[in-house]
């Protein structure tokens, strides 16, 4: 038998709509599986429960329900999703994985398996232009690089433009390469939900959208996942914003991944203990070049404020000091640069073995 797989709840033949876990699907794919599976590559505003209800509840078919973007409701006791697979677990034959990792060790009546988010998009990247990346690593020892920091910043959140805020106010915004809204279409248009009074007036509509390297016109179809090497190789540390900053899940991204593969370090401002899942994963992080205590930290305020004073600390560096802070970190940058690959490769063939254990 093969594996039947739905992309918002239809049918879908081939992969070229994924923008993730492609590999893996594939090799799924060539699994001949025993009985009958349904595999839903499910999407947090398009969940799959009523398309199951009607469908498949009670035929005896195995439903593998796989989130490709952060899902965190999974762990939040009676949210719609939790209690959907609740509900659902306990009379179908369910394989449940997700992007988002429970670091807190909720006990779950159900289990969850993990995998990641648009990596494999990255090492694709990444393989096809090992040699360039190599290349402008090793000759970027002959110049000072023309920003000290790289900053990517999408859909506008609270925590994206509090930092942007921040940079204006501590007046560094020359030390930024940095966008804001780049992929949505009008942006200037598309202002947040939340209360910007803080920022002050006309806070968001006088300074956004910001594009950074790629035309408004093609940001949409290009996405979130492309690389340009550009930006990446003439900035010293990437300042991540996470898709999330209060769960109590760790939501890892392409955002994470692309400075891995560009051989940069970063400081991010997501969830506690997302550097600790990173270094579990085999990955490592940059302290004590920079001040990671922030990892640790719960509350979001005191979190910021060590991430804020750590990103003054190196805007107030000379171009030397700050050029000789990234050389010092070069074997973190080659190791990880190594590792992402075969992070992917890992949790691939992991999954798959699980899949394949489960109709036992």
């Amino acid at each position: 038998m093969k594996v039947k797989y739905y992309l918002d709840n239809q049918e879908i033949n081939d992969f070229t709509q994924i923008w993730t876990n492609r590999i893996i699907f594939e090799q799924i794919l060539e699994i001949d599986v025993p009985k009958s599976t349904d595999f839903f590559i499910c999407r947090p505003w398009i969940p799959p429960f009523e398309y199951i209800e009607k469908n498949l509840k009670g035929k005896n078919h195995k439903i593998i329900l796989w989130a490709v973007d952060s899902e965190p409701d999974i762990f939040i006791k009676d949210s719609h999703f939790y209690n959907n697979l609740k509900v659902l677990s306990e009379t179908e034959d369910m394989f449940i994985v997700s992007p988002n990792y429970n670091i807190n060790n909720i006990k779950l009546p159900f289990q969850v398996h993990y995998n990641y988010s648009m990596a494999d998009c990255i090492v694709e990247q990444q393989k096809w232009n090992t040699k360039l990346f190599k290349w402008l690593f090793k000759n970027s020892k002959d110049f000072y690089r023309q920003k000290y920091f790289l900053s990517y910043n999408g859909v506008p959140k609270y925590h994206r433009l509090a930092l942007f805020n921040n940079i204006i106010k501590n007046n560094i915004l020359d030390k930024f390469y940095i966008s804001m809204t780049s992929h949505i279409e009008d942006g200037k248009n598309t202002i947040p939900e939340f209360d910007m009074t803080e920022f002050g007036e006309n806070f968001y509509n006088k300074n956004f959208p910001l594009h950074l390297d790629i035309p408004e016109q093609l940001s949409r179809l290009l996405g979130t996942s492309q690389m340009n090497p550009t930006v990446y190789f003439n900035s010293y540390i990437d300042v991540i914003t996470a898709s999330g900053v209060l769960s109590d899940s760790v939501y890892v991204d392409e955002k994470v991944y692309k400075p891995f593969a560009s051989f940069k370090p970063f400081i991010l401002i997501g969830e506690c203990k997302t550097l600790k899942f990173l270094k579990e994963w085999g990955f490592k992080t940059f302290s004590p070049f920079i001040d990671e205590s922030y990892d640790d930290i719960k509350d979001y305020d005191d979190r910021m404020k060590i991430v804020y004073s750590e990103i003054l600390r190196i805007s107030n560096m000379t171009i030397e000091e700050i050029d000789e802070l990234y050389w010092n970190m070069e074997d973190i940058l080659v190791y990880n640069f190594s590792h992402l690959s075969k992070f992917v490769h890992n949790v691939d063939n992991d999954l798959t073995k699980k899949i394949i254990k489960s109709y036992d």
